[in-house]
């Protein structure tokens, strides 16, 4: 149980730490679809921030975190919400300032982007 916990925390910091991430050739910083390589389960991890902003051709979500920011390549199978409520993901374009919350789950370098839940500008994810 205790080394669960460590193994846990362990994976919420480096997820959360600003840290470059190379992830299927995609360049620094940028967390991109993906799946597990064989063998290998996948970790799930939730950065909070405030959305910087999305670009709509390379579907590049930037988000705003106390480590730095990180970016999420957002894919056609991601489910994004706001207020619980479902969106299409080129409505993240005009949310720039809104707090928003990224699940991902992580296996080795493969980072795949599962989830963005948006909220008002002054609500905070828990």
């Amino acid at each position: 149980m205790k080394h669960a916990v460590v193994v846990a925390i362990a994976i919420l910091v480096a997820g959360t730490s600003g840290k470059v991430v190379h992830a299927l050739g995609q360049g620094e910083g940028v967390v991109t679809p993906g799946t597990a390589p064989p063998g290998q389960a996948m970790a799930t991890v939730v950065v909070r921030g405030t959305i910087q902003q999305y670009d709509i051709v390379s579907k590049v979500l930037t988000l705003s975190t106390p480590g730095g920011s990180q970016k999420f390549v957002i894919a056609p199978d991601t489910r994004v919400r706001q207020h619980w409520q479902p969106i299409d993901a080129s409505t993240l374009e005009r949310l720039s300032g809104h707090r928003a919350a990224v699940r991902y789950a992580e296996s080795g370098d493969v980072k795949t982007v599962k989830s963005v839940n948006v909220f008002r500008k002054e609500e905070r994810p828990e």
